[in-house]
């Protein structure tokens, strides 16, 4: 067999092998379809006001303040919990929210525990720790001071920047590393076993809707498993693992794994290819709409596929109008094309058109040559450009560039 023959039987097994992870890919999205819709209903606020984006640590210390000082039940149990200590309830303050900006502090007769929330992976601060320890060391003996640090899934200590080696080891094991998907999860299961509902109605349906948004965050909720499962179960069928040898299951799912990058490549080329096409379609309507509408007013002229706009003096600075798009989405903007840019002129133009009726507003994150920008959505660029338009052919020191 040739050199050509060996690479063509190679490609043909290669298309052959991706096409196939390609029919896997769509049974998988079909069978999520299906699940998905004979799954039970789920309905939780947390988790529905929230669905983009998680909860902030401080909105994470608020719900841990309201359970602990909603029950004396919880408070002890909380500190039996994760300090194994045995304390009565009435002897337990916890006041919050902390002036020295500590997440939470719980306060005992012999006991100050100072609660570090991490749950998002908030950034540390520079001798965070040391100085939270260094409050309570005002009213409590070492031995009786102890801090509960809440990693999101991990167990990862601060570093020296937060927590000094020198602090670290006066603790000794008072610190205690914990994280939400696993101990505040359990403590949870395990306090929501012990409030009975009949008299704690309210408190139980708080615990319980805390559980349900964890458990979704952490894609751990039943919902979540029952489904894994059965997609799981879809993948060993389909790449026929149960009849193979571990060593063999790993190099299948090694290959599909392979296929599936080979895959991403492709759809990710052609995404982009078709929303060159897309972006082009769509200039095209809107230049034609524009034109249309400002009509004789001015000449529209086009510096790509994707931009149109026309040029203005203004205060003896160029200035150019325009729409385009970039890597954040479709947007309206004036930018300066002068060399040197004189920012009292730019700051008048600026407040010229942020000081109109028509809610303009600007894009912080903007390159210093842009006067003023904004994205806009698909349905609002060519009215944002032509009411822009308006605003600036309206001012008497505005000259246009034909």
């Amino acid at each position: 067999m040739n050199i050509f023959k060996i690479v063509q039987t190679f490609a043909s097994l290669t298309q052959e092998s991706v096409l196939n992870t390609l029919s896997l890919s769509r049974s998988f999205r079909q069978c999520y379809i299906e699940n998905t819709e004979m799954l039970p209903v789920s309905i939780n606020p947390l988790v529905d006001a929230h669905f983009n984006h998680s909860l902030r640590e401080t909105a994470h210390s608020r719900i841990l303040y309201s359970l602990l000082t909603g029950s004396n039940v919880v408070k002890k149990h909380f500190i039996k919990f994760f300090l194994d200590i045995d304390v009565s309830a009435n002897d337990i303050t916890i006041p919050y929210p902390d002036k020295n900006r500590i997440d939470l502090t719980i306060k005992g007769k012999n006991f100050f525990l100072i609660i570090e929330n991490k749950v998002n992976g908030a950034q540390e601060q520079k001798e965070q720790v040391d100085r939270y320890v260094d409050i309570a060391s005002k009213i409590y003996p070492s031995k009786e001071i102890y801090v509960l640090y809440l990693n999101q899934d991990g167990y990862t200590y601060p570093s020296e920047y937060s927590l000094s080696s020198k602090v670290k080891m006066k603790l000794g094991k008072n610190f205690i590393c914990k994280n939400y998907k696993v101990d505040i999860l359990n403590w949870l299961y395990s306090v929501n076993r012990i409030i009975p509902f009949d008299t704690e109605q309210q408190l139980k349906s708080s615990i319980v809707v805390y559980i349900g948004y964890l458990e979704e965050y952490f894609g751990n909720s039943k919902r979540q498993i029952i489904m894994n499962n059965k997609l799981d179960k879809l993948i060993v069928e389909q790449l026929k693992l149960d009849n193979k040898s571990t060593s063999e299951k790993l190099q299948v799912i090694e290959d599909e794994l392979e296929n599936v990058q080979k895959l991403c490549e492709r759809l990710e080329f052609l995404q982009e290819q078709y929303q060159e096409e897309y972006d082009e379609e769509n200039f095209k309507e809107w230049y034609n709409k524009c034109v249309g509408i400002i009509d004789d007013k001015l000449i529209l002229t086009c510096q790509s596929s994707t931009e149109f706009g026309f040029d203005f003096d203004y205060r003896k600075s160029k200035f150019r109008c325009e729409v385009s798009v970039d890597e954040g989405g479709y947007y309206w903007g004036i930018k300066c094309l002068s060399q040197r840019i004189c920012k009292n002129v730019q700051g008048k133009l600026k407040d010229i058109v942020l000081n109109s009726k028509y809610g303009f507003h600007n894009n912080e994150e903007n390159a210093p040559e842009w006067v003023v920008s904004d994205y806009a959505s698909e349905s609002d660029i060519v009215e944002r450009f032509v009411t822009l338009t308006s605003i600036i052919i309206q001012q008497p020191e505005v000259i246009l560039c034909q």
